[in-house]
């Protein structure tokens, strides 16, 4: 592939890593803001059948009052924002991609930072279920409140991929580095 097809591809997925933040986030805002107006538009809402809503079973988002969904909606928000943080990184790395900067100490950095936050996104989400499941439930009568705790295969599907990424952009900081030193000899 030559680089200027490559460089195309680069900032083409920078206009696509931007658009895929913006939508997950206004997406989760509209499930926890607008439950019932997404079910009465024809979509769905899939809760895993087994963990349920926040290892919640039963649990019903449109019976949640609005001021507890704002709730919901700011402290299931966090793991996204740490998400985000990584798809940024991820985004502005694609820029320096596209602008022919591909083995750098920024570009090496960035893809650090890809995979740092794909591991803070996993343990926040980790971290945040108990919240959530004590948020949720603290309106429902004594016996019936509860603090979930969960993990999945897919977070440790994400934390290795994490770690993937995070030696990568090590190897890559190597790299760098050595081809400096390479270039005062020369």
């Amino acid at each position: 592939m030559n680089s200027s097809r490559l460089s195309r591809y680069c900032a083409v997925m920078a206009c696509v890593t931007f658009l895929g933040i913006c939508a997950m986030l206004l997406f989760h805002l509209l499930l926890w803001l607008f439950p019932q107006a997404i079910l009465d538009a024809g979509w769905s809402i899939t809760i895993d059948a087994s963990q349920g809503f926040y290892g919640l079973r039963n649990f019903k988002l449109m019976d949640v009052p609005l001021w507890q969904r704002l709730g919901g909606a700011v402290i299931s928000c966090v793991p996204l924002l740490v998400l985000a943080q990584g798809l940024n990184a991820l985004r502005r790395l694609f820029r320096l991609y596209a602008q022919g900067e591909y083995f750098s100490e920024r570009s090496a950095s960035l893809l650090a930072k890809v995979g740092s936050r794909i591991a803070l996104w996993v343990l926040a989400e980790i971290l945040v279920q108990p919240l959530m499941g004590l948020w949720l439930t603290m309106m429902q009568p004594a016996g019936h409140r509860q603090i979930t705790f969960g993990m999945d295969s897919g977070n440790l599907e994400s934390l290795f991929i994490a770690a993937v990424v995070m030696v990568i952009a090590r190897i890559q900081q190597e790299g760098v580095a050595l081809a400096r030193e390479n270039k005062q000899f020369i």
